[in-house]
C-alpha cells in the first residue's frame, strides 16, 4: 500500500472507511482491531485517531520492506510478517478485523475469511475494501487508448486470484449465516488517475500499466503503437490524449456472531 498522503487519491475513501470501521468498535481502552495486507500500516494511521487511548493496532502482511517503512513511520502499530491463513491472534481476540483489497489477491480466499472471522470476538465488526476488474474503467477519445484499455484489463483479469473479489466475498459470507450476519455492500468510484491533474499515485498507476501493456503486446493482444499512444498519455507527453481512470472501490461489512 502506498503512503497515504494529501494527493493520494484513495485518502478520502480510506480515512472514510477507518471512521465507518471505529464507529462500530467500543469506545474503550484495549481495543484490539487487526489489518490484514496491512503494507506500511496505512490504514492502521487513519484509523488510530478515532479509537479510545490504549488501542492495539496489529497488521500482518508477507512485504517486508512495507513492513520495515510501516515501524518507522508507525511505531505505535504492531506490525507481523505473515501469512493471513496464519494470523498471529488467538481466538476471538479481535474486536475489528479489516482488509484492504487484499482477497483479489489470494489464492484461497475461503481460507483467508475464515482466518479473519476465527480471530474476531463474538460481536466483533468486520470490513473488507475489495474491487471489480469489470468495475475499472479508463476514459479516453483515443481508440487507441480505448484498445490498449481493453487489454490490459484482459491481462490484469488473468494475474489477479479473483477479479470480482468482493462480490465473491459477500457471496461466501452470506452462505456462513451461524458465523457471521448483517453482512452489507457499498460501492464508491474514486478517480484513481486525471492526465490534467497529477496525484501522489501516479508513479504506481503509470508504472503498473506499463507492465501490464508490455505482456498484452508480448502475447500479441495489443499493437505497439495502441500501447504507445496509451502510456504517451499516462506520462502527460505534448500532445497526447486526455485519460481518466475511474476505480470503483466496495466495502462489505459483517458482525460476527
Amino acid at each position: 500500500k502506498r503512503q497515504a498522503d494529501e494527493t493520494d487519491p484513495f485518502r478520502a475513501h480510506k480515512a472514510a472507511m477507518m471512521r465507518g470501521l471505529a464507529a462500530r468498535l467500543p469506545n474503550e481502552p484495549g481495543v484490539v482491531v487487526l489489518d490484514a495486507g496491512c503494507g506500511a500500516g496505512v490504514d492502521l494511521a487513519l484509523l488510530r485517531p478515532h479509537l479510545a487511548p490504549g488501542a492495539r493496532l496489529v497488521g500482518v502482511d508477507k512485504m517486508a520492506a512495507a513492513l520495515a517503512a510501516g515501524r518507522e513511520m508507525h511505531p505505535f502499530a504492531e506490525l507481523h510478517e505473515a501469512d493471513v491463513l496464519e494470523l498471529p491472534l488467538a481466538d476471538g481476540e479481535a474486536h475489528g478485523v479489516c482488509a484492504s483489497r487484499l482477497l483479489i489477491h489470494m489464492p484461497d480466499m475461503d481460507g483467508a475469511l475464515a482466518s479473519l472471522v476465527r480471530v474476531l470476538r463474538p460481536g466483533g465488526a468486520g470490513l473488507l475494501c475489495e474491487g471489480d476488474t469489470r468495475a475499472m474503467q479508463v476514459l479516453s477519445a483515443s481508440d487507441s487508448v480505448s484498445r490498449a484499455a481493453a487489454a490490459r484489463k484482459a491481462v490484469l483479469e488473468s494475474l489477479v486470484a479473483h477479479p470480482h473479489a468482493a462480490l465473491k466475498a459477500r457471496d461466501t459470507l452470506l452462505r456462513l449465516p451461524e458465523v457471521v450476519t448483517n453482512v452489507s455492500i457499498a460501492a464508491s468510484t474514486v478517480v484513481s488517475f486525471d492526465s490534467a491533474r497529477p496525484t501522489g499515485a501516479d508513479e504506481l498507476i503509470v508504472s503498473t500499466d506499463a507492465q501490464l501493456l508490455e505482456q498484452a503486446v508480448r502475447k500479441g493482444m495489443l499493437r505497439e503503437a495502441d500501447a504507445a499512444e496509451y502510456m504517451g498519455a499516462m506520462r502527460r507527453e505534448p500532445g497526447a490524449p486526455t485519460v481518466v481512470q475511474l476505480t470503483t472501490l466496495f466495502e462489505v461489512s459483517f458482525t460476527k456472531v
